[in-house]
């Protein structure tokens, strides 16, 4: 897929799934605040991934 710079029918489409899947406010395709805010979530969870933050299991058992 490439990139357009517009919002058409594919972005349209993979809005709709990542509401669905994410079980955010499904308005039609819309990025409302509530799927904006789920995208902004995930989005620094990915990015800081290599960090652990309070409360965050460590990635290695814990004896």
């Amino acid at each position: 897929m490439s990139v357009t710079g517009y919002f058409g029918n594919q972005t349209e489409t993979t809005v709709l799934a990542f509401q669905r899947y994410f079980g955010t406010s499904a308005q039609g395709g819309v990025v409302d605040a509530v799927t904006w805010d789920a995208i902004v979530d995930i989005f620094d969870d990915v990015i800081g991934a290599d960090s652990v933050r309070g409360g965050q299991y460590p990635g290695y058992p814990i004896d």
